[in-house]
């Protein structure tokens, strides 16, 4: 016995014997209760909430990873450019120093008011 789309939701009794013996006493009355629609869409919602949470944190926990490693590379490029000024520094003074040393820069620094750093013995 082949039961159409038709025949299986219908809705009226005696609209289809096959139906009526096939489906028993659901048939004649609407398939859809009152209350399933509210039921749907509520489950609907928890369904939309439960999956809003879950990428909510699943973002969260990426966003937390990534800042950590962009901190990392900051720091590490922080770190690299502040040895690089602190050479870039020490080979001044080392040149200064030199520079210090010698004769014609000695007698223009004593024509000049005593700077604090030169030492007494080389004026």
């Amino acid at each position: 016995m082949r039961i159409s789309w038709k025949t299986l939701f219908a809705r009226r009794i005696g609209q289809s014997a096959t139906a009526n013996s096939y489906l028993g006493s659901k048939v004649g009355r609407s398939m859809v209760l009152p209350s399933e629609p509210k039921v749907c869409i509520l489950a609907f919602v928890l369904v939309l909430v439960a999956t809003a949470t879950i990428l909510g944190f699943s973002i969260a926990a990426m966003y937390r990873e990534e800042m950590g490693h962009w901190k990392a590379r900051q720091t590490s490029a922080a770190d690299d450019h502040a040895r690089l000024v602190t050479d870039w520094l020490s080979e001044r003074t080392r040149e200064v120093e030199q520079a210090s040393v010698m004769v014609p820069v000695r007698s223009v620094l004593g024509q000049h008011i005593q700077p604090r750093w030169l030492p007494a013995t080389l004026v």
